[in-house]
């Protein structure tokens, strides 16, 4: 199922309020009681072509039953691997600051994870502008970052891999697995992020 951005303002967890959205009911008691995150960048062995990346929400409710959201999408050139990874992340940062969840992010990129997450003493030369709003958006969610091998079958990883390679591709995919937005260029992201930052999402 595809979703607007306008309908992804119902995404939500258990808000700050205390007020459960009904995507996460199941039956009259079920409530969500873990929320995971996952991120990933995929690109072609070209560089500086095209990349993709994913973000991955899976929120697990008491009953055992799932709900499995992403947002990804395509990169065009010039694009890296390590473009795909930082914006793969900061969705993840961003999805949890809508829903109002403080939890753990969990990336295979030592190099996203170094470059956005508070505290850190990595001062890296390249992307510095896309890494300085990602650090805001990271800073904003208050998420720790988590390193995660990857291809060592976990789920949340593994999802996020398949959706960042189609967002490399430029594969619109429907899924009833998931509830998926996808995020045509550059443009349509970057904007997304900004406009979270001034309380516009």
């Amino acid at each position: 199922m595809r979703l607007s951005i306008c309908e992804y303002l119902t995404v939500v967890s258990i808000t700050r309020s205390g007020k459960i959205n009904p995507i996460f009911e199941h039956g009259n008691n079920a409530m969500e009681r873990k929320i995971e995150f996952f991120s990933d960048g995929s690109s072609d062995n070209i560089k500086e072509k095209n990349a993709g990346w994913a973000s991955v929400m899976i929120a697990t409710a008491d009953d055992g039953s799932r709900r499995i959201i992403v947002w990804y999408g395509h990169l065009e050139t010039p694009a890296t691997n390590n473009h795909g990874e930082l914006i793969g992340l900061m969705g993840c940062a961003a999805m949890a600051s809508l829903i109002g969840t403080v939890t753990t992010i969990n990336a295979d990129s030592q190099y996203a994870i170094g470059s956005l997450k508070v505290g850190s003493n990595w001062n890296p030369t390249k992307n510095v502008e896309l890494i300085d709003l990602g650090k805001q958006i990271v800073r904003k969610s208050m998420c720790n970052l988590q390193w995660v091998k990857g291809h060592a079958n976990c789920e949340g990883n593994n999802i996020a891999d398949k959706f960042a390679l189609y967002g490399r591709q430029r594969s619109n995919v429907n899924d009833p697995r998931y509830q998926s937005k996808y995020f045509p260029d550059r443009e349509s992201i970057i904007n997304y992020f900004k406009e979270s930052l001034e309380g516009n999402k």
